[in-house]
């Protein structure tokens, strides 16, 4: 209490929220009386203005206090907030599946932030939609909708110009990613323990199921002297039982390592490091440094980018240059090899053979998906063809 009032002392000026196991009692937060611990949280919190956030009188602590199955519960978990901060404290409740090996149960609450910034690192992912159980048929016929209402398979690529082309490729992933939103899965982003084990999962399900008939015995007044030593019994073992599989995941991980490694890894892992930034100045031929981004860049392009110069020319590239000045000068097109074009099942093909597990680019189409959509683009274009043509289909 003295190093919260000393924090809270320092700190006056700024927004707080208190949380923690204080472990006083007082009716402002749910209990049925006051002690006198609970009276010097509460007259705390009146000097430095928090406001309690607790809901509600369901006890944040139970345990059995003897061999007879009594138990004792009682409201010692709090959240104090100041008045500004309390209001935007959303959905406070107690959550007794968070922590099913502890005596003291969870406390969730949500705060509304619309207008504070988190520097939060952003994720550089491209990956937005899990392929791996779509259901393919059902992605085409929404696609092959959405091509009709977007009328974009009426385009006559031919006839467009670069930017014309270029708005049409923004036209059809536009559709095809409503389409993904509309019957694929998004990927959720979230971090596994790499050394829980299914055998931890059956006993926290365990202590949870276990905790549940005991609120259930509890409400009907029935003996739960059995019960209770059953949960004090799953509580310890899922508790021993995540601390040894943590500790020996931990060990042998240290074991995989070489003798110079191990803690190269670890502090690796644990360290901060600055984003790397590109060099401001760069030495030049002279001795002399460069004293701008701009310059340094300047440098750059004229080592690695030179000026051509009629001594490094060949006749095969001046001949080059020179129908490419004459077709620019002429307004021509420039000259193209006669090569035949990309059949859609060469492209296809191409596709198939593409792991559908790669990274995706930042329009988050994998390769499956792609593959999906050049066959339902191809299927539909061939068909509106036949119609065209007077064909039964």
């Amino acid at each position: 209490m003295t190093h919260l009032e000393q924090f809270l002392q320092q700190y006056a000026n700024r927004e707080h929220i208190v949380c923690g196991d204080l472990n006083g009692w007082h009716t402002t937060w749910g209990s049925v009386r006051n002690n006198d611990r609970g009276r010097e949280i509460h007259d705390l919190a009146i000097k430095f203005d928090l406001i309690s956030c607790n809901i509600g009188n369901e006890p944040t602590f139970e345990t059995e206090i003897n061999k007879h199955g009594q138990i004792r519960h009682s409201i010692v978990d709090l959240t104090l907030a100041t008045p500004r901060t309390a209001n935007n404290i959303l959905d406070w409740k107690v959550n007794k599946e968070i922590i099913p090996s502890s005596d003291h149960h969870g406390i969730e609450f949500k705060i509304k932030s619309d207008n504070i910034r988190h520097n939060k690192k952003k994720s550089t992912s491209t990956y937005k939609y899990q392929t791996d159980k779509t259901n393919w048929d059902n992605f085409k016929t929404k696609l092959k909708e959405n091509f009709d209402a977007s009328n974009i398979l009426g385009t006559d690529i031919d006839e467009l110009d670069n930017n014309g082309l270029d708005n049409y490729i923004n036209e059809m992933t536009n559709v095809i990613l409503k389409t993904c939103d509309a019957t694929l899965t998004l990927k959720k982003p979230h971090q596994k323990i790499p050394w829980w084990t299914q055998e931890l999962t059956d006993l926290k399900k365990k202590v949870i199921s276990l905790h549940h008939r005991l609120q259930d015995l509890k409400r009907s007044k029935k003996d739960i002297t059995n019960i209770l030593k059953e949960l004090h019994d799953a509580r310890a073992e899922y508790s021993n039982k995540i601390r040894t599989t943590s500790s020996d995941h931990f060990r042998e991980f240290c074991s995989r390592q070489g003798r110079d490694d191990v803690w190269s890894v670890t502090n690796r892992l644990l360290k901060s490091s600055p984003q790397p930034q590109p060099p401001a100045t760069l030495k030049t031929d002279n001795g002399t440094y460069t004293t701008s981004i701009l310059d340094t860049a300047e440098r750059l392009a004229a080592k690695f980018f030179p000026e051509d110069t009629a001594a490094d020319d060949t006749l095969h590239h001046m001949h080059i240059r020179e129908t490419v000045a004459n077709n620019i000068v002429n307004n021509e097109p420039a000259i193209r090899n006669n090569e035949p074009q990309f059949t859609t099942q060469e492209v296809l093909d191409i596709i198939k053979n593409m792991s559908p597990k790669r990274a995706p680019g930042i329009d988050h189409l994998t390769a499956d998906i792609c593959k999906q959509s050049i066959e339902c683009y191809a299927e539909t274009i061939t068909k509106r063809t036949a119609f065209h043509h007077g064909c039964p289909q």
